[in-house]
């Protein structure tokens, strides 16, 4: 004899338990904190998003939390047998995301709703640190990029990104944002704020404008 359990009532009680479920372990997955200094701590022109990356939790409702965490199961898909090497410069972790040693190209996936005309500056600067601590660990570069794919279309584009400055410079900028960081850490003194454009994307601007 069949049992029916599933009236009007008992499906949304059981979708909301679900749902409930989902919401937890999203939430979980996308605060995820770290331990170590890592090359994504240092890469924000703002100060005070570097210090909230490693003090607080992210203000994304649960939408942007799902988003978040949909790019990051993308990632884990590799694409190269270099795929999520790790190097690291003076106490700084850099996780790559691809690396073609063939063609000797590092990329960066980004997995995007909307792929947008000129790569943020954090992605740039990302691309910088990763460039400059592979080749202080003796990996040769000859070109980088971020590979972005828009999950809802499928459409893809590849983005060349030119390195201006030398390894020395780079690797001197990441020293002084990595003490920079843990001076305030140490301290638990919140930096000042730096306005910008990159406030309307940011997703501790809530508490920051508190």
């Amino acid at each position: 004899m069949s049992v029916d359990i599933w009236d009007y009532n008992e499906v949304n009680r059981v979708k909301s338990l679900i749902d409930e479920y989902f919401y937890v372990a999203i939430a979980r997955a996308v605060n995820n904190k770290r331990a170590g200094v890592h090359v994504t701590d240092l890469v924000s022109e703002c100060e005070r998003k570097r210090f909230y990356l490693k003090t607080a939790t992210p203000t994304s409702d649960i939408t942007g939390h799902i988003y978040m965490w949909i790019g990051s199961l993308l990632h884990t898909t590799p694409l190269t047998s270099y795929h999520e090497t790790t190097y690291e410069y003076n106490g700084v972790i850099a996780t790559i995301d691809e690396y073609d040693d063939k063609n000797q190209i590092l990329f960066d996936k980004k997995f995007v709703r909307n792929i947008p005309v000129n790569p943020p500056e954090e992605y740039v600067n990302q691309l910088r640190y990763y460039y400059a601590i592979m080749h202080h660990n003796g990996v040769q570069v000859k070109g980088c990029g971020l590979y972005y794919m828009n999950y809802m279309t499928l459409e893809s584009k590849f983005v060349p990104v030119h390195i201006t400055q030398s390894v020395p410079d780079i690797l001197r900028e990441i020293d002084e944002r990595k003490e920079s960081l843990l001076r305030h850490i140490d301290k638990m003194n919140t930096p000042d704020r730096n306005v910008g454009e990159r406030c309307k994307r940011c997703y501790f601007s809530s508490r920051c404008f508190q």
